[in-house]
């Protein structure tokens, strides 16, 4: 009887305290959620005021002044964030209302030192200001801090006491009521303040009962529920048939390599056998799409949702999630309704069968299947190329041909040279065309020299300017004085037009690109602002977009071979254009951020400024005489009669074969004499190279030039190591074909044979 009341009076006196501990907590933390706001107001504040005494009073203790409150300013803000970062109990929280008041007590005490340090002492209207910001921030602090009367007088006293001792030093009538009126108004403050607090605590109090009443009636209603005892009962036989089975079910399906786990119409895990534990982790009791799939709620395509909801006998899907060790795997799952006596359906019987090795496999051999056809459509494109090249090659050698017989012939005409020069000219660009297609149906050979990057990148910009969307606002600046650098002009091209492609994909056909050459000195002291590359001379290509960007994620892999994040690749892929930029002993870097756009930075080592350019104009040499007969293999009619005619200009005897077996006929089966075969290798009934060692086999002392509108690599590289004199390239010039003839036929041959 005595134990009793002095119990239930333990119970309330603790109850009381820990609603004390609450609301102090909560008080604590109101100031801690306003903190920030006080703060920034004070940093306002305290601008403003320097910026009204910067004239009044002397600039060293106004920074001074100015320093040491934004000093405190940021302890504040650092103990802020320390508070927010970190969840303090109830019973912890009374030290972090100490050091609050102890931030806020240190900023009144700054905002007090005004009337010390900064105050301006022959200025009244500065004064007067000084005094109405005061008013301010302790108005202000009342709305922030009034919920902790300790916080308002912490700040308000070390402001109002130096502020009525400040004035009524003063004698002026004006100093001493401004004294009177901070008098009154702190005293306004304080009480209001209080009265502020009081309203808050009762609000605190009230919220308080309200939710301890709000907890004890939903227990109350959850006791007082008649069909939830219903579902429990429900639940307890099911689970007392699963223990029944467990034992067995437990031998059973260990043996049987696959995952097994019971889900519950909640969709929480029942019962799962050692496999599904091993690969998900012990999760009974907990929702499935948590711990197998780390979602917050149902899967769309969860096999146990159709199976309740929409009545399936069975259902087998894929699905990647995260084992147990948090490494993505896949699983074939296959669910089944589990029904009780009556037919209903009570539970899900849930079969995982781990597939990582078969998904892993399947996606290597996409891989391979990805691989392999960019290969053959890289293959079959520098086919095409090369031979577009070898057909433009053979037209080419036509035009300029007779251009040049024209030019030879009527040199003494000034109207031909009028005429004739545009064409000259313009087969000259053709022919540069043909030799960059030409580079790209190599492969990847390199033919590098001096170069202007200035002028490669103006080019490769003529040519792709047509891909590029009018909405797109493409702005060059291009340095015209760079230094030149090492290149080759084909594979530098394919670069810049694949880093442009990218960039007019990545603007989503709306944007601006930026693209920059300049010269670059990279010292040890800037590396850093140069993607911290070795020091040295370089010629910088820079191709700035505004398009979305790339994540970190992405970014780390744009070098990977075949990455992309377009549907289907296109171009050289940056994987390729790193290592065409390696090759030639330069750096290149990307920096991007999601829709912020992204940089492309190019760094090519300069060349000495020694190097000598290429000249814009080289003058051949005069045809060279010569003597003797050439048979020439060719194809090409149009070729043919250029080439017959010019060599006949110069001295020469022509027998012309048009096919292979013709060639083939003349030097097998026939006397005629020749000294020089100029051999073409691309004829209509046979390989040019198969006539080779016939022509060495029967007429040993002939020379072998072979003309071609390919470069000097493959097929002709081969026949020039077996023995082959020499190598032109069509289309060629009359005294370039003169000065080749003269270089492989001997000085000292005889006449001419018949």
């Amino acid at each position: 009887m005595d134990n009793r009341p002095k119990t239930s009076s333990n119970v309330s006196a603790g109850s009381a305290l820990r609603q004390a501990e609450q609301i102090q907590a909560e008080q604590i933390h109101l100031i801690y959620k306003q903190a920030y706001i006080g703060i920034t107001i004070t940093v306002i504040n305290a601008a403003a005021l320097v910026f009204l005494l910067w004239r009044q009073v002397d600039h060293r203790r106004l920074g001074f002044w100015f320093g040491s409150l934004l000093l405190v300013a940021a302890s504040r803000a650092v103990l802020v964030r320390l508070y927010r970062t970190r969840r303090i109990p109830s019973h912890l929280s009374k030290p972090w209302g100490r050091w609050n008041i102890i931030g806020l007590a240190l900023t009144g005490v700054w905002w007090g030192a005004t009337m010390v340090v900064i105050f301006p002492t022959a200025s009244l209207p500065h004064q007067l200001c000084i005094a109405l910001l005061l008013c301010g921030i302790i108005a202000t602090s009342i709305s922030l801090y009034a919920v902790v009367p300790g916080a308002v007088v912490a700040l308000s006293l070390p402001v109002f006491l130096p502020w009525i001792v400040r004035f009524l030093t003063y004698q002026d009538p004006i100093h001493i009521v401004l004294a009177g009126v901070a008098v009154l108004y702190m005293v306004i403050t304080i009480f209001t303040s209080r009265h502020i607090a009081q309203i808050r605590r009762q609000l605190l109090i009230a919220r308080f009962n309200l939710a301890n009443r709000v907890v004890e009636r939903s227990q109350a209603l959850k006791e007082s529920n008649a069909y939830l005892q219903t579902e429990i009962n429900e639940r307890r036989d099911i689970e007392e048939r699963l223990r029944q089975e467990r034992d067995r079910l437990e031998t059973i399906t260990t043996t049987i390599g696959a995952g097994l786990a019971v889900i519950s119409k909640k969709y929480r895990t029942l019962w799962s056998n050692r496999i599904f534990d091993d690969l998900f982790g012990k999760d009974i009791g907990k929702p499935c799409f948590l711990t197998q799939y780390q979602r917050e709620s149902i899967c769309e395509e969860c096999g146990a949702r159709m199976v309740f909801e929409e009545g399936h006998e069975k259902v087998i899907h894929e699905r990647q999630c995260l084992d147990a060790d948090g490494n993505p795997m896949w699983f074939q799952i296959v669910t089944t309704p589990i029904r009780n006596a009556e037919g209903r359906i009570r539970a899900a019987l849930e079969l995982v069968l781990p597939i990582t090795e078969r998904k892993e496999a399947e996606a290597a051999q996409r891989r391979m299947i990805e691989k392999l056809q960019e290969a053959r459509k890289t293959e079959a494109i520098a086919t095409l190329a090369g031979g577009i090249a070898h057909q433009f090659n053979n037209a080419l050698a036509v035009i300029a041909g007779n251009v040049e017989l024209l030019e030879y012939d009527y040199q003494n005409d000034p109207q031909i040279k009028t005429f004739s020069q545009p064409i000259d000219n313009a087969s000259k660009k053709m022919t540069e065309l043909t030799s960059q297609l030409l580079a790209y149906a190599k492969g990847g050979k390199y033919k590098e020299q001096p170069s202007d990057l200035s002028e490669v990148v103006e080019t490769t910009l003529s040519f792709i300017k047509h891909t590029i969307p009018k909405t797109i606002s493409v702005k060059m600046v291009l340095n015209a004085d760079l230094p030149r650098v090492k290149i080759d002009t084909t594979q530098i091209q394919m670069v810049v037009s694949s880093i442009v492609s990218n960039a007019v994909e990545a603007t989503e056909h709306y944007g601006t690109i930026n693209i920059f050459c300049k010269s670059v000195t990279v010292t040890p002291e800037n590396q850093g602002r140069h993607d911290n590359i070795p020091a040295g001379r370089y010629v910088s290509f820079v191709a700035a977009d505004s398009g979305m960007g790339m994540d970190d994620a992405t970014q780390k892999r744009i070098f990977e071979p075949f990455f992309t994040t377009k549907f289907e690749g296109r171009g050289l892929g940056m994987a390729a254009v790193y290592g065409i930029i390696k090759n030639h002993g330069g750096h290149i870097h990307v920096t991007s951020r999601p829709e912020e756009g992204t940089d492309v930075r190019i760094y090519l080592p300069a060349l000495d400024e020694t190097v000598a350019p290429p000249s814009e104009a080289i003058h051949e040499p005069p045809p060279v005489q010569g003597s003797g007969t050439i048979l020439m293999v060719e194809d090409d009619i149009g070729i043919v009669d250029v080439n017959q005619a010019w060599l006949r200009r110069i001295g020469y005897k022509v027998i012309i074969a048009t096919t292979a077996h013709e060639a083939i006929e003349i030097i097998c089966h026939t006397d005629i004499q020749f000294d020089v075969v100029l051999l073409d290798l691309v004829l209509p009934d046979m390989d040019g190279a198969a006539i080779y060692p016939l022509i060495r086999s029967h007429r040993p002392s002939a020379k072998v030039v072979i003309c071609s509108g390919y470069g000097q690599d493959g097929t002709t590289q081969e026949l020039l190591d077996a023995g082959a004199d020499g190598f032109i390239q069509k289309p060629f010039t009359l005294s370039q074909i003169s000065t080749k003839l003269s270089e492989v036929l001997p000085k000292n041959r005889a006449s001419d044979r018949n």
